[in-house]
């Protein structure tokens, strides 16, 4: 077993939790080990390399190189894997939001998007509100307190005005891969309910963890997922 000195020689990064529910994690496993690849390996300050600048959240890497990270041992050999493999993931990566790339004489020059945002603790903080929301077990006792009425009905005034729809698809205008961005947002609204819409806009909004309208899509879905599980439990327990 390695010391654990060692194991903490190398440094750290941040990785938020949100991706065990993000469209790269229902991609093959290659994807993701690129990805985390190229955020551990992403410049965490300013420095030169292979004659270039290379600034924070930036990487100087050529394809070999990433081809390695996605080969795995089989017996005393490892897998083949060709280069338009890492072409494809990098195609992917750039998609969804989440890298730029440009090509160098020696190489390419990979940007990590929102870099700051994924290496900023405060951004991983949860206030009591989302807290007490996440963690509570039981069904409310009293459904119709005024206090919860009112929250409610301010929710539902903002997901149902034509003014949220707007900040949604202004947000969507800034990634390039979405032709309709329309029918983007009415695909999403037909498959996950009003309230996990609201919540994951706030999470996109705060920078946790969503750096695409693909990811936005999965934390959709999640919420829409946990709050149809959550109506199973309280009618059981009725």
């Amino acid at each position: 077993m390695t010391p654990l000195t060692e194991n903490h020689s190398g440094g750290a990064f941040q990785v938020s939790r949100s991706i065990f529910t993000s469209d790269i994690w229902q991609k093959p496993a290659e994807y993701l080990k690129i990805w985390l690849y190229l955020i551990g390996k992403a410049n965490h300050k300013q420095k030169r390399y292979a004659g270039f600048c290379v600034e924070r959240g930036q990487y100087f890497c050529h394809t070999g190189e990433l081809l390695e990270q996605i080969r795995y041992c089989i017996g005393y050999r490892k897998s083949d894997t060709n280069e338009s493999t890492a072409k494809r993931i990098l195609m992917y990566l750039r998609e969804t939001g989440r890298i730029t790339t440009m090509k160098k004489p020696r190489g390419m020059l990979i940007t990590v998007l929102r870099y700051d945002d994924y290496q900023d603790l405060k951004n991983y903080e949860r206030t009591k509100e989302e807290t007490l929301e996440e963690t509570k077990g039981e069904p409310d006792p009293n459904p119709k307190s005024p206090s919860i009425n009112k929250n409610e009905k301010n929710e539902n005034n903002e997901k149902n005005s034509g003014e949220f729809d707007r900040k949604i698809l202004k947000h969507f205008s800034r990634y390039e891969g979405i032709s309709n961005p329309e029918a983007y947002l009415a695909t999403i609204k037909v498959k996950s309910s009003p309230r996990a819409i609201l919540k994951a806009w706030k999470d996109w909004e705060k920078g946790r963890g969503i750096a695409s309208p693909a990811e936005f899509f999965a934390r959709c879905m999640h919420y829409t997922a946990e709050s149809q599980k959550t109506e199973g439990v309280n009618q059981n327990v009725g």
